[in-house]
């Protein structure tokens, strides 16, 4: 069914913008900012709202502009790639302050972003028949890609060059670029990749480095092909010192979700004892060459072996995935009474869940915004949660 002069009145958390059917109902319009006027098509009705399709701008918002990306509304990643810096600002602490519309006295004290383009030191595309894909906002499908302005310039030559050489893999491909030029590329597949020329992985062997390294405020930082590793490379010094400063001169130190050690190697420093865990065989291997002898690293599946957590903290750090923490972390955070939670999460909505949750015990004395992902709808917060 299509619908004509929808009005953007607002937007919200996953890239979309807010309209009204006639009818009243709710409508979720990705890629539509507040100010438009649009035709949709609605591709999904639910019992309160639906979601639609943008198919025509009838009238743009003052907030629009061009330029930014040939494959903006087509590729899924740049869901804000057509609004003005300033305003994507104004859209995403929003966002935030209404995720949060349910604490009492929120507010966000600091808001750090950088708006150079090619920030991204890692990205993940589909290889087919020597062509590079990403993927259709919230869909399989895919669109086939020549260029990306948020990656880093190194990244996309050597991905296109792999395709080439791999002509005829259907895979999907992960590739991690330091400051040194150095690659880890991962090819989903069972291809036999032992004469190339770049550091690379696939299913069934490897080629070249097991690992490369970043240096981070005079810290080693290591990443693996498997490992999670953080996104904007122009933000990654100020990010890692906002934590590690909220952190400095705790007895001891929980971490949970650690990875291959961003924030554990430099708290391992500045800390006495600091005890991190994470269930990725990589990132720990990497992370127990680097972390001084502070640091007690655990490989526990947080959903199974929580009770062997051990022992009284002075300060908690979570950094979860977008679906934030599970009901038995949180239990075992409180029960824990640290004095601080310091929470880092992409995802405001879980974020927040999680935070209400601490709300009877704790209160919010610090909120910091870390603006990572630059014309896309994610959207990286730093709270601290202090014990009454």
């Amino acid at each position: 069914m299509y619908v004509n002069n929808i009005e953007i009145y607002d937007n919200v958390y996953g890239g979309y913008g807010i309209g009204r059917l006639q009818n009243g109902k709710v409508v979720f319009v990705p890629f539509a900012v507040n100010g438009d006027i649009v035709n949709i098509k609605i591709k999904e009705e639910k019992k309160s709202f639906s979601y639609g399709e943008l198919i025509e701008v009838v009238k743009s918002s003052p907030h629009r502009v061009d330029g930014f990306c040939k494959y903006i509304g087509f590729c899924g990643g740049c869901s804000y790639g057509f609004l003005d810096d300033n305003f994507e600002i104004e859209v995403k602490k929003r966002i935030v302050e209404n995720s949060f519309r349910n604490i009492s006295d929120f507010k966000i004290d600091e808001y750090i972003h950088s708006n150079k383009r090619d920030y991204r030191v890692r990205c993940r595309m589909r290889l087919k028949k020597g062509d590079l894909f990403y993927k259709k906002f919230n869909s399989n499908e895919l669109v086939p890609v020549d260029e990306c302005p948020i990656l880093k310039k190194g990244i996309l030559d050597k991905i296109k060059d792999i395709a080439a050489i791999y002509s005829d893999t259907d895979c999907d491909i992960s590739i991690i670029e330091n400051e040194k030029e150095e690659e880890l590329i991962f090819l989903d597949s069972d291809i036999d990749i032992t004469d190339s020329k770049y550091n690379i992985k696939s299913k069934i062997c490897q080629k070249g480095l097991k690992s490369i390294e970043f240096n981070i405020n005079k810290h080693t930082i290591p990443a693996g092909y498997r490992s999670f590793f953080q996104t904007n490379r122009y933000l990654f010094e100020s990010f890692q010192r906002k934590v590690v400063e909220l952190l400095r001169g705790y007895e001891t130190v929980l971490e949970f979700y650690c990875g291959s050690g961003f924030f554990t190697i430099p708290l391992s420093k500045v800390v006495r004892r600091i005890v991190a865990i994470d269930q990725n065989d990589e990132a720990l291997r990497l992370l127990k060459q680097h972390a001084t002898g502070r640091a007690e690293l655990l490989n526990i599946d947080l959903k199974k072996d929580i009770n062997n957590i051990k022992g009284r903290f002075d300060a908690v750090l979570v950094n979860p995935d977008r679906d934030g923490l599970s009901k038995g972390v949180l239990k075992l955070i409180m029960d824990k009474k640290p004095e601080n939670i310091v929470y880092v999460s992409c995802n405001p909505q879980t974020m927040s869940r999680d935070i209400k949750y601490f709300i009877t015990k704790y209160k919010i004395s610090q909120f910091t915004i870390v603006d990572q992902f630059y014309k896309t709808y994610h959207i990286e917060s730093i709270a601290v949660l202090t014990k009454f």
